[in-house]
């Protein structure tokens, strides 16, 4: 069994103010999904390797999505549509023919950028923008970032357990 830690992720700083020590955890977990991904064909990536029929690509696609509805659409109150289309919960998990594992990447990257630049900009004591849901007014961008670092968190573990049973690789 190898161990997957060929890369270089950006490791959490050990000191620092919170929004700091936040992004970091979040940005580890970022390059683990990322990471994931690598030195596998894209058949491999884009199939799915478990009887729920989630695969490394797919579940790196929706985390992209979700990163873009907390950070734009409920923080920021956007309106992603123009850009993404209507968001659709079911349709982040499929990944389509014309999509590869480096445009992915690319994509989750470049969104994972935009997201830091949201939490950069603004005190984590902010609260969002939208007014879709009433029961979340007065959220914060804290609870944002945190569930962040749970979503992400939860999906790196559903890839290491794809990224074994594809090629037995494991690792954080």
């Amino acid at each position: 069994m190898a161990l997957v830690d060929r890369y270089t992720r950006p490791e959490p700083p050990i000191a620092g103010d919170e929004r700091d020590i936040l992004l970091g955890f979040l940005d580890f977990l970022r390059e683990t999904i990322v990471l994931k991904t690598m030195d596998l064909p894209d058949e491999d990536a884009r199939e799915p390797h478990i009887p729920s029929g989630m695969s490394l690509l797919g579940i790196m696609k929706h985390i992209t999505g979700v990163e873009r509805h907390w950070f734009r659409r409920i923080f920021l109150d956007e309106n992603l549509d123009a850009e993404f289309g209507p968001r659709d919960p079911h349709g982040e998990w499929i990944v389509m023919e014309h999509e590869t594992a480096d445009d992915l990447r690319a994509a989750y990257r470049e969104t994972c950028a935009k997201s830091n630049e949201i939490v950069r900009a603004h005190s984590l004591d902010d609260t969002i923008r939208s007014t879709a849901r009433p029961e979340r007014e007065g959220m914060q961008l804290r609870w944002i970032v945190a569930h962040m670092i749970e979503e992400t968190a939860r999906h790196a573990g559903h890839m290491d357990l794809i990224r074994e049973a594809i090629d037995g690789e494991v690792g954080e």
